[in-house]
């Protein structure tokens, strides 16, 4: 699981540099992005601590 977030810290870091050197549309897009993966991540979790994940009969 280490490597899992070590990878995925010199994606980010990668991605933030390069946008960086990008024009203010890739600026806003990389931005989006980001806004876009913690939106997934945290109805992902807000959803487990539901239960939603559980079947119901």
């Amino acid at each position: 699981m280490t490597e899992f977030f070590a990878t995925l810290a010199e994606w980010l870091d990668e991605l933030v540099e390069s946008a960086g050197h990008s024009t203010s549309q890739g600026m806003v897009g990389v931005g989006l992005i980001f806004f876009y993966f913690l939106l997934i991540l945290l109805s992902a979790v807000w959803r487990i601590k539901r239960g939603e994940h559980l079947s119901h009969h």
